[in-house]
């Protein structure tokens, strides 16, 4: 099974898992979390030993990843996962620029853009 393959199995385990945690219903991300171990357990036992070994470690891997990267920034996470974005995470959201930065950045740019064309004129102009 392909890296790929077993990332969405991780993300789809982590789809179910959040609206339930989200509405603090622990038995029933319990009852997620032991029906996901079980499927592995059991594509597992239907693999050579060396390949199963593998195929633990990589589900192993992603969900550690998965969980490092919520731990990490859980807004994005749910985000990115098409999971249903609750008002308390705006709490979570990454903070972007204001309005007023972007356009301070903005006239900034605009300033330096005209004084570097101006030198570029004043340049050509010394050279008629």
């Amino acid at each position: 099974m392909d890296r790929g393959t077993i990332r969405g199995m991780v993300e789809d385990l982590w789809r179910a898992m959040i609206p339930r945690a989200m509405a603090n219903d622990s038995r029933a991300v319990e009852d997620l979390v032991a029906q996901f171990d079980q499927r592995i357990k059991d594509v597992a036992a239907k693999l050579d030993p060396i390949e199963a070994a593998a195929f633990v470690q990589a589900v192993e891997a992603e969900r550690e990843g998965l969980l490092a990267e919520y731990r990490a920034d859980p807004y994005s996470v749910k985000q990115r996962l098409g999971v249903a974005i609750y008002a308390a995470d705006a709490q979570l959201a990454p903070h972007s620029h204001t309005a007023t930065s972007d356009l301070g950045n903005l006239a900034v740019r605009t300033a330096v853009r005209a004084t570097v064309w101006e030198a570029v004129w004043a340049a050509f102009r010394a050279f008629r």
